[in-house]
């Protein structure tokens, strides 16, 4: 897992936007691969919404993230240095 990945990691444990419990129950991987696909599609030039709603949506179900969740995670991936993704 590279830098990017493990902060996109990191934000998403944070918010935990499925509510795994990963906080409550300091699970640090819950949300690696999700991490490692939004970085991906990143790196590939994909907007940020865009990737982080297609990787929820393939690993969990479609819809499983709102608006208000979406834009929780974008506010927070904004700390995050554009030129390591």
């Amino acid at each position: 897992m590279n830098k990017t990945q493990a902060q996109i990691s990191e934000i998403l444990y944070n918010l935990d936007p499925m509510n795994t419990g990963c906080v409550e129950n300091s699970m640090l991987d819950e949300y690696d691969a999700e991490a490692e696909g939004i970085a991906h599609y990143l790196e590939k030039g994909h907007p940020l919404k865009y990737a982080i709603v297609l990787v929820f949506e393939y690993n969990f179900w479609i819809g499983c993230l709102n608006d208000h969740q979406i834009e929780a995670i974008m506010k927070e991936m904004t700390s995050i240095n554009n030129e390591e993704i």
